[in-house]
Formats: structure tokens, sequence, C-alpha cells
């Protein structure tokens, strides 16, 4: 519950679509390292380097996004009770759509279960930004509409 409770609030907070972004990327080469290095950032525990790589590339406003980090942080021992500490990740897919469009997908392995990270980069005209980013747990959902 405390988890589709946690999605709920990352769902409605993060696909806000405003000019926050500080950092764009050149390629989709560039989106792959960046999503990597924010997973493997979470994968070790550290998740205030996870933020902190991931807030230049967003473009939810500044203080939209504190909000969206205290969130976050406030509920580290409640995803700690539910999936334990992270033990590690992989890389699971990327899907584009058309030129300007794509989702990468990662699982960070926890002691109890994974949780699926994704990352959705657009090609604005100054580069690469990210609009839209979420994870959840519900691991029915990870294998697709079959489930």
């Amino acid at each position: 519950m405390r988890c589709r409770i946690l999605f709920a609030v990352v769902s409605l907070l993060v696909p806000i679509l405003t000019a926050g972004q500080s950092h764009f990327l050149a390629s989709p080469e560039d989106t792959r390292k960046a999503a990597e290095a924010i997973v493997a950032s979470v994968a070790a525990g550290n998740h205030a380097v996870a933020f902190k790589e991931l807030r230049p590339l967003s473009v939810i406003q500044s203080t939209d996004f504190d909000v969206f980090e205290a969130q976050i942080n406030s509920q580290q021992a409640n995803l700690l009770r539910q999936f334990g500490t992270a033990t590690g990740y992989e890389f699971i897919r990327e899907d584009k759509l058309g030129t300007r469009l794509l989702r990468q997908e990662f699982l960070v392995f926890h002691e109890k279960a994974p949780l699926r990270w994704r990352f959705v980069f657009y090609k604005a005209e100054k580069g690469w930004v990210l609009p839209h980013f979420y994870f959840d747990g519900n691991a029915l959902t990870f294998f697709g509409a079959g489930g």
C-alpha cells in the first residue's frame, strides 16, 4: 500500500513540464550513460547523489523538484522495510518513438524485491532532456500487457 502511495505521489509530481533543466545531453548514448549513473547511485544506496545527477537533466522546476526529493526522502524507511537494501542493478530495455523520444528501463535489485526505474528522454532544440522519470515496485507489470 505504501509503495502505491509513493508511486502516486511520484506520478503526479514528475511529469510537470516546466523549464527547470540546466543541462542538455548531446546524444542517445549520453542519455544512457546519464540514466545508468543515476541508477548506479540508487543501487549503491546514495539517493542524494542520484538526485543531484537527475536534477539538471529534468525539466521539473527546481522548487517542485525540492518537494519531490523531500517526499522521497521521507519514504526511505518505508522503502527499506518493504524492499530491503539495494544490491545492484541491470539495464533492461530501450524503446524509441521516432527520432526525438526514447525510454530506458532499469531494474534496481533489493534484498526482497526489485524496483523498476524508467527514464523518458526528449530531444529538445538544445539537446536531450528528461521530461519524465519514475520508479515502481509492481513486478506484475514489469512483463508488459501479458503480466
